[in-house]
């Protein structure tokens, strides 16, 4: 089984994960891919929309358009019923922007080890020369933002405001409803803001994201541009890996196991040596005759 397989295998094995994923299905009203699934690879490969971008990916984007800070250049879909709507999971983290003044966009995950997501990556560049553009490793998606004053937001502001919590938004925030945490029991929501300081480094985040952009930009002392793969994030959960369920050995209580079979190793008897008795007692038998 490989890394992602096997990562899907442990999620599909936590009850609470397991029914988020079908949560997160049913509110796409099943327009969103499910590749948290164990057969993800042939559920991708069938997908209309993945095929179209391996063959016709040069057509199916706009003319490139340099940023707002000039600092890359964006193609867009043209079509936007062409972007490619997934559920799928992987090693991920808050985005740190490299300048304070790009603390005004909206939260934004990278996501930065996903096999799924590489696949997905490859489809949507494969008209790229490689031999002009180098393919990321990550993928940025972007968060809707809210105005904080819409029922959910404003309402856990205020409970916990009364609980003594104190929050500080450094960016625009998508709503609350949009977010969770998985605690190891449950699941809990949280604001954006909160899941950069439970995870100051990376996490496993289990998402519902919308592919629909890339990003062309030249690297520092490299020869050829970058290319990345970015668009929307809808929904996301987040947790440390050691949250997701393992299987463990009960041994109930060794205490008592002492007490009660404290010479238990004495029936335990090796089968080469219970051979050998055998043996011994057949050719006593054979010496009789």
């Amino acid at each position: 089984m490989d890394a992602y397989s096997t990562l899907v295998d442990q999620i599909l094995k936590t009850p609470v994960l397991a029914n988020k994923v079908q949560d997160m299905v049913r509110e796409s009203d099943h327009t969103s891919l499910n590749l948290v699934a164990l057969d993800w690879k042939s559920q991708l490969a069938n997908y209309a929309h993945y095929q179209q971008f391996q063959k016709e990916a040069r057509n199916m984007f706009s003319a490139e358009r340099t940023s707002f800070n000039s600092q890359f250049r964006v193609q867009n879909l043209k079509n936007a019923e062409t972007s490619l709507k997934v559920i799928l999971a992987g090693v991920s983290n808050v985005y740190r922007p490299y300048t304070k003044s790009a603390n005004k966009l909206p939260l934004s995950i990278t996501i930065r080890d996903s096999p799924a997501m590489n696949m997905l990556t490859k489809a949507m560049t494969s008209d790229v020369d490689l031999n002009k553009a180098r393919l990321s490793d990550t993928v940025k998606v972007n968060f809707g933002t809210c105005s904080l004053y819409c029922h959910h937001c404003s309402n856990a502001m205020e409970s916990m405001a009364s609980q003594g919590v104190k929050l500080m938004f450094d960016c625009s925030q998508p709503c609350i409803a949009d977010i969770h945490v998985f605690n190891g029991e449950t699941l809990v929501n949280r604001f954006g803001a909160q899941i950069k300081s439970y995870f100051p480094d990376s996490f496993i985040a289990l998402m519902e994201i919308e592919l629909n952009v890339r990003y062309f930009y030249a690297v520092k002392d490299a020869s050829i541009d970058m290319v990345r793969v970015g668009g929307r994030i809808l929904k996301m959960v987040a947790f440390p890996e050691s949250n997701l369920k393992q299987t463990k050995v009960c041994l109930g209580d060794l205490n008592l196991l002492a007490q009660v079979e404290p010479n238990q190793d004495q029936y335990f008897v090796p089968q080469s040596l219970m051979d050998q008795r055998k043996n011994v007692v057949l050719k006593m038998i054979l010496r009789r005759l």
